[in-house]
């Protein structure tokens, strides 16, 4: 019950990853063929979902400014940044195509709300986690053909989309781990997390090997009813259209690696 991806072959756990210039000989500049240049730009926008740490090197974009990425802080060290293709980008490109940051950043979860959908609803796949870890650990590993998974958690209203459907598969409150941008896991909230952890640290040296929980369409490592006050969150997402994350039913497909393919129809897609 599994499928593959259309696009080029992945690493088994690491489907997506824009990269992050560091060098500090400066920017890589766009070529003629680069999607940061011309009208394809902004069907292009994208998140990626980012872990801050005093272990992590200082990040800089590759789009022209060698700057500081665009960020949106979600949680304490949790961010949205903006990507297209493997270009981060920066506050002054983002300012260049005439997007302040709240507009940059739903126009980027809207983006992949239409490339992850068709006439079946937002194409979901999943697998159990042990098909990947080859352990019999509890959860599941998901997937998506045009975007991180991860990035699902970088926007209240992708993140509502993917939480509720996952906690309806597995009967129980999700919560998740994003060990890497390509490798997003969800598990019940009261499944066992010492094997899971256990074979992130040994495994795969994660960039963060902690619970991640869903907090009014946030993301969270710290558990309780934490998270953004409601109004906070109303006024930061507040131009997307609400039935979006209105989940009307699900339809079923499976393939052939391990995943299904489940359709999430959304009211109004």
């Amino acid at each position: 019950m599994t499928t593959t991806f259309r696009t080029r072959s992945r690493r088994h756990h690491d489907t997506y990853s824009p990269t992050h210039s560091t060098s500090p000989t400066g920017p890589t500049l766009p070529d003629d063929s680069s999607p940061l240049l011309g009208p394809a730009t902004l069907p292009e926008l994208r998140l990626r979902l980012l872990v801050t740490s005093p272990a992590i090197p200082v990040r800089r974009t590759n789009d022209g400014f060698y700057a500081a990425p665009a960020e949106v802080a979600l949680s304490g060290n949790l961010r949205a940044g903006f990507c297209c293709g493997n270009y981060a980008l920066s506050h002054e490109f983002l300012g260049g195509l005439g997007l302040g940051i709240r507009d940059a950043w739903n126009r980027a979860a809207a983006n992949m709300l239409d490339a992850e959908s068709d006439h079946q609803g937002v194409a979901v796949q999943t697998r159990p986690l042990s098909c990947l870890t080859g352990r019999h650990l509890p959860g599941i590993q998901i997937r998506f053909a045009h975007s991180s998974p991860t990035a699902w958690l970088a926007h209240p209203q992708l993140f509502a989309t993917l939480f509720h459907h996952l906690s309806r598969i597995l009967g129980e409150e999700a919560c998740f781990y994003a060990p890497s941008d390509g490798l997003l896991i969800a598990a019940g909230l009261s499944d066992d997390r010492i094997g899971v952890e256990s074979w992130l640290v040994e495994e795969l040296q994660p960039r963060l090997a902690c619970r991640i929980y869903y907090r009014r369409g946030f993301p969270t490592t710290r558990g309780g009813s934490g998270g953004p006050p409601l109004m906070l969150v109303t006024a930061l997402v507040g131009s997307m259209s609400p039935r979006r994350i209105m989940m009307g039913g699900i339809t079923n497909t499976r393939h052939d690696d391990g995943f299904m393919r489940c359709s999430v129809f959304l009211c109004g897609v």
